[in-house]
C-alpha cells in the first residue's frame, strides 16, 4: 500500500512543491533473485522550489529525505538513509533551445551494515556528487532532441573494507568511480498517428535492492506508438540496461556477490477508451537477465490489464 499528499504554492515569480508518502510493499523489481522475497517500507518527504528571473532564466533547488527499510526478508544489509540535494539553472535561447545546468549531492548512510575502524563499529555510508549540462531542442514540429553530459562522483564515506553484513565480517571492495556520463534522447513524430522515440544514457545509482553499494548503469531504449482512430493505441517497444556493480557483499537474499547483470525486455500494448469514462491497457512483455555469476539468471513472461475510471467534465 501507498499513502501520500502534498501541496503546491504560487509564490509572486515562484513555485513551492511539498509533499511527503510512505509505501510498504513485496519488491518485485527486476534486479532481486527472489521476486517478492523480501517485504520493504519506504518513508519520502522534500521539497522544491523553482523561480523565474524574467522571461528566459528559471532557478531551481530541492531537498529530498527518504528511509528504506527491509520489514520482512531475514536481513538488514540493504536499509538505508540519505539526503539528496539539488540546484539547477535554467535558460531558455531561442537560437539554441533550453539549456539547463542540474547538480545533485546525495549523503547515504547504510544503517544495515558496519564499517569496522580503529576507533569502533560505524555505518557504512556513500557519497554521490554530479553535475550535468543539458540541451534540449525542438527542430521543426516533429523532432525533439535532448543532450546531456555529466560529471560524475561517487565514494564510499569510509576506506575501510571490512564490513559487518547481518552480524558477519566480509572483506568488500572500496573502489569509487569517477568519470563522464550522458544522456540523450531523439523523438521522432513520423505522422499525426505514428511517434517513435530512442534513448541512451550512463549514470551511477545507489543501490537499494541488492547487496551492492552501487552500480554504474548503461541503458538503451527504443518505443514506438502508434494511433488506431481517436480511441485506441498501441505501442511496443525494447530497452537494453547492463549493470556493473560495487561494493557488493553477500546476504541471505543473495548467496553471490553480484558483479555484473545485462536485462534485455520487450513489451507491447494495446490501450485506449471504453465508453466516455473506462480506459483501459492490456500489455504482455518479456524479460531475460544475464548475469555473472549465472547463478542470477532469468526469462518471465507477464500479462497485465489495468483499469480506470475517469470523473468530471474532462471523461466527456
Amino acid at each position: 500500500y501507498l499513502v501520500g499528499g502534498g501541496v503546491s504554492a504560487d509564490l509572486a515569480r515562484c513555485r513551492l512543491d511539498a509533499g511527503a508518502s510512505y509505501r510498504r510493499s513485496l519488491v518485485l523489481f527486476s534486479d532481486v533473485i527472489q521476486f517478492g522475497g523480501f517485504e520493504q517500507q519506504t518513508t519520502q518527504y522534500g521539497t522544491n522550489l523553482a523561480c523565474r528571473l524574467g522571461s528566459a532564466i528559471t532557478v531551481r533547488g530541492g531537498v529530498t529525505r527518504a528511509e528504506l527499510e527491509v520489514v520482512r526478508g531475514g536481513t538488514n544489509a540493504i536499509n538505508s538513509e540519505r539526503w539528496t540535494y539539488t540546484a539547477g539553472l535554467g535558460l531558455n535561447m531561442r537560437a539554441l533551445g533550453q539549456v539547463s545546468l542540474d547538480g545533485s549531492l546525495s549523503d547515504i548512510d547504510l544503517t544495515g551494515r558496519q564499517v569496522l575502524t580503529p576507533t569502533g563499529l560505524e555505518n557504512d555510508g556513500l557519497r554521490q556528487r554530479s553535475l550535468r549540462l543539458g540541451l534540449q531542442r525542438q527542430l521543426g514540429s516533429r523532432i525533439t532532441v535532448t543532450l546531456g553530459g555529466s560529471l560524475l562522483d561517487t565514494a564510499p564515506k569510509n576506506p575501510f573494507n571490512v564490513i559487518i553484513v547481518d552480524g558477519l565480517p566480509q572483506v568488500v571492495d572500496r573502489t569509487s568511480f569517477k568519470g563522464a556520463g550522458y544522456d540523450a534522447a531523439l523523438n521522432l513524430r513520423l505522422s499525426p498517428r505514428l511517434n517513435l522515440t530512442a534513448s541512451a544514457s550512463r549514470n551511477v545509482n545507489a543501490n537499494g535492492f541488492v547487496g551492492a553499494q552501487f552500480q554504474v548503469i548503461d541503458v538503451m531504449d527504443f518505443r514506438g506508438s502508434y494511433d488506431l482512430g481517436t480511441r485506441f493505441t498501441v505501442s511496443a517497444g525494447m530497452s537494453f540496461r547492463q549493470s556493473k556493480f560495487r561494493g557488493t557483499v553477500v546476504t541471505s537474499l543473495e548467496p553471490q556477490r553480484r558483479v555484473e547483470d545485462d536485462f534485455y525486455r520487450y513489451y507491447a500494448q494495446l490501450s485506449g477508451k471504453l465508453g466516455q469514462r473506462l480506459t483501459f491497457a492490456l500489455s504482455v512483455n518479456h524479460n531475460e537477465r544475464r548475469s555473472n555469476p549465472s547463478v542470477f539468471n532469468f526469462s518471465s513472461t507477464g500479462v497485465g490489464l489495468n483499469l480506470g475510471m475517469q470523473f468530471g467534465r474532462g471523461a466527456r
